[in-house]
């Protein structure tokens, strides 16, 4: 017979993490979406185009509904939450196999999520960028840190499990 004496903690710890993980990818996308169009706004405005307050805010909006819901290839928001069902799992066990801290590993994890993923779209459209935004180093590079603070999200919505575990420990030592 089985023991169904934890399967609450462990249905409790598993929603957890699920929410951690929606919250992440939600944060690194919202971060992502405004880096990318930031920066299109940025090349925009230094080719000499007006942009007034509003058309930047609805831009940005815009931007936001339209790289997850109306992406022409794949929505962003899809991408970066594979990304990190993928990323998250791995960083798990190396953090487990070198007792490296939450808050370096995952925000690692999410930096080369986005790197990756965004060196890998770009190689399978024969060179292409599919986000405007993330062309040269400095888009590739805030991608990258939209993904370290997608890390840091999950670090931090994960520590409080890290915390009650250590607390048990220092309760059953003598």
């Amino acid at each position: 017979m089985m023991d169904t004496s934890n399967q609450p903690a462990r249905a409790a710890w598993v929603l957890r993490v699920l929410l951690a993980w929606l919250a992440c990818s939600l944060a690194t996308y919202v971060l992502a979406s405004l880096f990318q169009s930031g920066f299109v706004l940025a090349g925009l405005h230094s080719a000499g185009a007006e942009l007034p307050l509003g058309i930047i805010v609805r831009t940005l909006l815009h931007d936001l509904y339209g790289l997850a819901f109306n992406a022409m290839f794949a929505s962003y928001l899809l991408l970066i939450a594979i990304g990190f069902a993928i990323a998250l799992p791995i960083a798990a066990l190396m953090k487990k196999w070198t007792a490296a801290r939450s808050l370096i590993i995952y925000p690692l994890a999410g930096a080369a999520l986005m790197g990756t993923m965004l060196v890998l779209a770009k190689m399978a459209f024969y060179g292409i960028t599919l986000y405007a935004g993330t062309r040269g180093f400095a888009g590739l590079a805030c991608q990258m840190l939209a993904g370290a603070m997608g890390g840091i999200v999950f670090a931090l919505l994960m520590q409080e499990k890290v915390t009650r575990r250590e607390n048990l420990i220092q309760e059953t030592l003598p």
